[in-house]
């Protein structure tokens, strides 16, 4: 093991909250206290250009496979002064497919006849906000411009916001702040993939521009936060500690000023009642973590309570899945979900069905056909088989209910076969839930009628029973 050193570094918090129309007076008075940082390191206020080399520079070993504590780190790629990069995250560009916009449409369709208005945060990759960072070398050798990387991410927030969904315009909210920040500002933590404090307001500060005229969000109950400074702590950079093994050199430790938002007067006057919600967080590790405090960025610049469901590591899908059937969803609709998702987590829209499925919810009795309840063995469990007259009889656009009696399912692939031999599979994962994933509604991409059978594969050790319901979709 390498030891630990520790180098102070409070990056260009000067003037933090400044140039946003729907900052508080109070935020002002919360940021005061950063007009002289600590310590701001020489390089970073020479800005970019003159940063020292990057002591990963000349690490061979960052390109063999065989150096990585977890395959999903591959390949760190240093860049100018203290910043790396990720292969797998930071130099995403891809398309958002006209069928995955179709499915966000639908979604966000539904959820409006829900009363519920979807907004997704969405900020850019790191390589393409944070390019001014990146070695020529690099960019080369991935052939990766941030220009084009940027231009791609533009084009799929403006698909996602003619699909129906409200996309906040964080690159234009971080351009204009950041113009007001002393040099080293950043959106990201230079050596980890998740977003600092200002990035995490910035975001914060773009959605309540986005919604701040809405009827729905005017008539919701005001209530005032103030953010304040808690103490300095270390934000653990996972890029960092995985170069620092790899290339045998000292992990250099980060000390940032840390945020902590409170409800002014401590009390619950002025928000909805203890089982309504009117702003729900769902997410990542980007909105659950403590340190960058997005949740708490939120209710401050939102002036309204929000309360927050993300989960750490959950992807694309396991936060919205886990609260559209929990309990706080069934009880009380929110009049905002506040989706937070990484632009390399839209790779993962194979599992839109299941959210969308999940808004419709279980119809119950109502259902034009239902299998046989089967019992849960090792291996693979068939629990719906269809007939002829069966699929007649479910022909249109369907959901598929699944139902599971057992102690505790989270860990489970389900398969839905089709007549012509093509089949959907989704792997789930509610490791992370608060609350067992004993129920899921698929909504059918294709004609109920296609339906061949349902199976399920259970990863983890699961006694009891299945089974299956086919509902008529609601439009």
């Amino acid at each position: 093991m390498t030891k630990e050193t520790s180098s102070r570094f409070i990056r260009g918090l000067t003037g933090f909250c400044l140039a946003t129309a729907v900052a508080t007076s109070g935020m002002s008075a919360s940021f005061s206290a950063f007009a002289a940082p600590a310590a701001v390191p020489a390089s970073v206020a020479a800005g970019v250009q003159a940063t020292p080399a990057n002591p990963f520079d000349n690490c061979s070993r960052l390109a063999s496979e065989d150096a990585y504590s977890d395959k999903s780190f591959r390949f760190l790629r240093p860049g100018k002064g203290d910043w790396l990069f990720r292969d797998s995250t930071d130099f995403s560009i891809f398309p958002l497919s006209g069928a995955a916009v179709d499915q966000f449409s639908l979604l966000a369709k539904k959820l409006q006849k829900n009363g519920i208005k979807l907004v997704m945060v969405v900020p850019p990759q790191r390589g393409a906000l944070m390019g001014a960072y990146l070695n020529s070398n690099v960019a080369r050798e991935k052939h990766f411009s941030p220009e084009i990387a940027l231009a791609n991410y533009n084009e799929n927030i403006a698909k996602l916001r003619r699909a129906g969904i409200v996309m906040p315009d964080i690159v234009g909210q971080y351009r204009s702040q950041s113009n007001t920040f002393e040099k080293g500002w950043e959106f990201y933590l230079p050596a980890d993939l998740h977003w600092s404090p200002e990035g995490a307001f910035v975001s914060a500060s773009a959605v309540a521009a986005a919604v701040g005229h809405d009827a729905s969000y005017e008539a919701l109950p005001v209530s005032e936060f103030k953010t304040t400074h808690g103490r300095d702590k270390e934000y653990s950079q996972a890029y960092r500690k995985e170069a620092a093994r790899i290339c045998g050199v000292p992990y250099v430790r980060e000390i940032r000023p840390s945020f902590v938002t409170a409800q002014l007067g401590g009390n619950n006057s002025g928000l909805l009642g203890d089982t309504e919600v009117g702003i729900a967080l769902i997410g990542t590790s980007f909105s659950a973590l403590d340190g960058p405090n997005f949740a708490g960025f939120l209710r401050e610049t939102l002036h309204r309570d929000v309360a927050n469901y993300a989960i750490s590591g959950g992807g694309f899908e396991a936060a919205f899945l886990s609260y559209l059937m929990s309990e706080d969803f069934q009880q009380s609709k929110p009049k905002y979900i506040v989706w937070e998702t990484q632009t390399y987590n839209l790779k993962e829209t194979n599992f839109l069905p299941l959210i969308i499925g999940a808004v419709d919810g279980d119809c119950g009795s109502s259902a034009i056909f239902e299998a046989k309840t089967e019992s849960l063995k090792l291996g693979r469990t068939q629990f719906m088989q269809t007939t002829a007259s069966q699929r007649a009889k479910i022909r249109g656009k369907v959901n598929l209910v699944v139902d599971i009696k057992s102690a505790d399912p989270r860990l489970y692939q389900l398969n839905i076969d089709y007549i012509d031999g093509q089949h959907d599979k989704f792997i789930m994962d509610a490791s992370r839930w608060s609350h067992s994933a004993n129920k899921l509604v698929v909504r059918l991409n294709r004609d109920g009628s296609d339906v061949a059978s349902m199976s399920l594969i259970p990863s983890q050790r699961l006694s009891g029973t299945v089974s299956a319901r086919v509902c008529r979709a609601q439009t």
